[in-house]
C-alpha cells in the first residue's frame, strides 16, 4: 500500500536529500539536513518516521505520538500534514496537525484519537503540553523542520522551555532549510 501511494504521488526515485537522509535516519542516528524548498525534504523525514512507527508495531501501545514534527508556521505545518496523510493513510497511520489561529476543540478531538504522528507549531504544541492534553513521553522520532526559521522567528524560548529533545529516545532529526 505504501509503495502504491508513492507511485500515485509520482515518485520514481528518491531526490538527493532523500537518498542521503534515509539511510542515516533509518539507522536512528541524529541528522542535520540542508535542503532548499521543493527538494523533497518533507518526504526525506516523513518516510523514516513512518518506518520507525512500523518497526515499533506489536510492542506496548504508546501514550501519545511516536513521531513529532515541529514547524515554524501554520502553512508549513498543514503542508507537512498533507504529505503525511497522502502516505500515512495508505498504511493506516493517523496524524494530527496542531497550530494556532484555529479553535483548539477540533485539534483536541483529533489528539484524543491517538495519532502516531503529531505535526505542530511551537506555540500550539506548548499549549497542549501545558494543559496536559498531549504527552510526548513516547515520542522517539523528532523533527525540527526549518529550525533556522523558527529561531529567526523567536521560537527559541518555547523550544528550550519545553525541552522537546528530552522526550526523544532514539532519533533526533533536524532539518534546516537555508534560503538563498
Amino acid at each position: 500500500p505504501l509503495l502504491d501511494a508513492v507511485q500515485t504521488a509520482g515518485y520514481i526515485s528518491p531526490t538527493p536529500i532523500q537518498a542521503q537522509s534515509w539511510p542515516i535516519a533509518l539507522q536512528g542516528y541524529d541528522l542535520i539536513s540542508v535542503a532548499k524548498t521543493g527538494s523533497g525534504k518533507t518526504v526525506a523525514f516523513l518516510f523514516p518516521g513512518i518506518m520507525h512507527i512500523k518497526k515499533m508495531e506489536g510492542g506496548p501501545r504508546p501514550v501519545g505520538p511516536t513521531v513529532c514534527v515541529l514547524a515554524p508556521t501554520r502553512e508549513l505545518a498543514t503542508q507537512i500534514q498533507d504529505e503525511c496523510q497522502k502516505f500515512g493513510r495508505a498504511i493506516g497511520m493517523f496524524s494530527v496537525c496542531l497550530y494556532g489561529g484555529a479553535p483548539k476543540g477540533h485539534q483536541l478531538r483529533e489528539l484524543r484519537q491517538g495519532p502516531q504522528i503529531c505535526i505542530a507549531t511551537p506555540g500550539r504544541l506548548n499549549d497542549f503540553l501545558e494543559q496536559g492534553s498531549l504527552h510526548l513521553g513516547s515520542a522517539s522520532y523528532f523533527v525540527l523542520d526549518e529550525a533556522d526559521r523558527m529561531l529567526d522567528m523567536g521560537f527559541e524560548p518555547q523550544i528550550n522551555a519545553e525541552g522537546y529533545t528530552r522526550f526523544c529516545k532514539t532519533c533526533f532529526l533536524c532539518v534546516f532549510t537555508f534560503f538563498s
